[in-house]
Formats: C-alpha cells, sequence, structure tokens
C-alpha cells in the first residue's frame, strides 16, 4: 500500500474530558453519534492548546495500519461552514 493512501484526515470534534489526561473527541461523518459519528478517547498531549475546548472543530490526520494519530489542527473557519452550518448557527 502506497503511504500515501495510508494516511486519512477525519473531522472532528472535541466532547469533554471525562478522564484526566485524555479527551473524548466525536469523529467523523457528520461529527454526532447520530450523524455516523463515534466517540474516541485520545490522550490530551496530542492536542495543541487551542484545540482543547469542548466544540472545537478539528481534522485529525490517522495512519489507517495502526490508527496512530499524525497531527491535530483546528479546522479553517471557512470549511467549518460550509461543512457545519448546523453546528455554527447561534
Amino acid at each position: 500500500m502506497n503511504q500515501e493512501q495510508e494516511i486519512y484526515t477525519l473531522p472532528a470534534m472535541v466532547f469533554a474530558s471525562l478522564q484526566p489526561g485524555t479527551l473524548e473527541v466525536v469523529m467523523g461523518y457528520g461529527i454526532g453519534l447520530l450523524d455516523g459519528g463515534f466517540l474516541e478517547r485520545i490522550p490530551i498531549k496530542y492536542f495543541p492548546s487551542e484545540c482543547r475546548m469542548p466544540n472545537t472543530l478539528l481534522l485529525i490526520t490517522i495512519r489507517q495500519s495502526d490508527r496512530k494519530i499524525q497531527k491535530i489542527e483546528r479546522m479553517p473557519e471557512e470549511e467549518a461552514v460550509l461543512l457545519y452550518p448546523h453546528l455554527l448557527a447561534q
């Protein structure tokens, strides 16, 4: 398998910190559990400090073969507005 094909990026949203040193994140399509997403517990050390607040929209890059996190970054505002207007409506 080509190394580029092994890496993929999922949209995600910080849910909460339910266990010390970790964050629960809803990952996948549509973000919510009812929208096809799934809950994943990730060590907080992988998150930049600006990406740790609940409801923060993220892009998480993962290596498929071992599900190892390569990068976590805040989803750009322009992308978030286009993909998830229902989450950003006030």
